[in-house]
Order: C-alpha cells, then structure tokens, then sequence
C-alpha cells in the first residue's frame, strides 16, 4: 500500500530508542527532515504541536509528500476556520468507524494521491462539510444549522462506496446513436467544456461519485463526480472534479484538495451571512 507506514520506519525506530524527549526535540535538523518524510498525516499534526522548532521543520520539510503537505495546510485552514468549533457538534455524535484500507483498494491504481492520502489518514474529527465515508449519507442537520453545506447527498458514504462508473465522452458533434456504436459504455456527449481539453473522437474515464448537487446551489438532478481515470487524451481530465447532468458540465476544482477548500469557502460564506456571490467559489 503506497502510503502505508512501515512498521519498522525510522519514526518507529526512534520512538523505541532509549533517546528521552529533550533529545529528541533536540536531534539535527537533517535527521529530523528524514524522521518527517516518513510521517502519515496525523503524526505531522501531532509533530508540530511538540515544539516552535519542530512546527518549523515540519512547515519547511521538503521530504513530506506534497499530497500530505498539501492535506496538512488544508487541516490547518479547517482547524482554524471561525466555522470549525460550531460545526463540531453537528458532526462527531454521526461519526462511524469504517474500512479505510479497504475503501482505499477499490480505488484505481490511478486515483490522484491527494484523495488516498485523504481516505487513509485525515483525522475523522476534522471532516469538512458533511463528505466523509463515515458519516450518513444525508445531512443530520436542523435547517438552521450553521455551516453545514447541504449538498443532496454525499456518495461516498453509501454503503458499496467507492461508487466507480466508466464514461465515454465523446464530441459535441456526434450523436448518441453514432456514439454508441463506439462504445459500450453509458454515453457523455455534448460537454463542450471537457471537449476542449481532449484531442481524440471519444475517451474513456472512470469518475469517482462524490455526492448530488445541491438545488439551492444549482440546477437539480446533478452530481460532482471525481475523474480518476482517463484514458489516452484526456490526461488533463484526472484528477478534476465536474457537476454532470448527462447533457452539459461545470469544472468545480482542479483537485480533491481544492474542492475541500471550496467546501470551507462555503461554510464560512454560510457563517458570514452570505456575503459575496457563490458563484465566486467556482470561478
């Protein structure tokens, strides 16, 4: 498993050496940048409460992996959020256990980094929005909660979750009839935005469902949906995340991380009264 921790890394190593905690604190900074490359994500959190130093060295580590680098400043900014304590309450009494590793092989071997990364390791307590596997799929929430964006449902907290489905894309300028003789697939055509980013007749992608749209936020009967595999052609398309409605689409975020970014914008959009247009979280 790619970004499972070695039982005998040199973090554990060290935890068994008879070194006491002021030495440890006090190691060179070269053998701290390694001990730091091999840390998950909830060990970097914890690493950075030891000392000014070690919050420090981890903020400028460049042995991290830029998926938990990357995870680990969006922690930061949730954590930090004025929307963050509120929201707890509504969240962790809904909070359930369930199978990370076997969530994270159903996934493509393809699947960006950033979302294992984020299935394997994000602290269950820090969940953003309502999209998290170990929560309902619909939001238990009175409908003045604040902050907790409504957004249909969440897919990914379906019980044969990971919900994986095969597309074909294909020009606006062919018809479903003519596609479907290309292709055994379920049929996307007529996506002019994704059309622009491919160089062949049709392509093949695997989506990850993520969740339904909100019909407060935009037109009904649309889901975000995660390409986690592409075939040849269509590169620029992994790792995006799109609203489908089967006839025309919307990029929502460059990645899973910034989709996560995006969910905060709102809740605090939410939280200060909805003071500018939502339509900027998208643009």
């Amino acid at each position: 498993m790619l970004f499972k921790s070695e039982p005998w890394s040199t973090f554990h190593l060290l935890l068994q050496s008879p070194l006491t905690m002021l030495q440890m604190v006090d190691l060179p900074n070269e053998l701290l940048f390694h001990i730091f490359g091999d840390l998950n994500l909830t060990s970097l959190i914890a690493a950075r409460g030891v000392c000014h130093r070690w919050k420090s060295i981890v903020s400028s580590a460049n042995t991290i992996h830029p998926a938990r680098r990357s995870l680990l400043d969006l922690y930061l900014r949730a954590v930090n959020s004025p929307t963050f304590l509120p929201t707890r309450p509504h969240i962790l009494p809904h909070l359930q256990t369930f199978n990370r590793e076997e969530f994270y092989e159903k996934l493509p071997m393809s699947t960006p980094d950033e979302f294992k990364v984020w299935i394997l390791e994000w602290p269950q307590k820090a969940v953003i929005g309502w999209l998290w596997p170990g929560l309902p799929s619909t939001a238990l929430t009175e409908p003045n909660d604040i902050s907790l964006r409504a957004r249909g449902e969440s897919i990914l907290s379906y019980p044969n979750a990971p919900c994986l489905c095969q597309y074909t894309l294909g020009n606006p300028s062919l018809n479903r009839d003519q596609l479907r003789n290309l292709t055994n697939n379920p049929i996307m055509c007529y996506s002019s935005n994704l059309w622009n980013k491919l160089s062949r007749n049709t392509i093949d992608i695997t989506v990850l469902y993520i969740c339904s749209k909100d019909p407060s936020v935009d037109n009904a009967n649309t889901w975000v949906d995660f390409v986690v595999e592409a075939g040849e052609g269509g590169e620029h398309l992994l790792g995006n995340l799109y609203h489908f409605d089967f006839g025309d689409e919307g990029e929502v975020a460059n990645n899973w991380v910034e989709f996560l970014h995006h969910e905060i914008d709102y809740e605090e959009w939410e939280f200060a009264g909805g003071r500018y247009n939502l339509a900027d979280l998208y643009s």
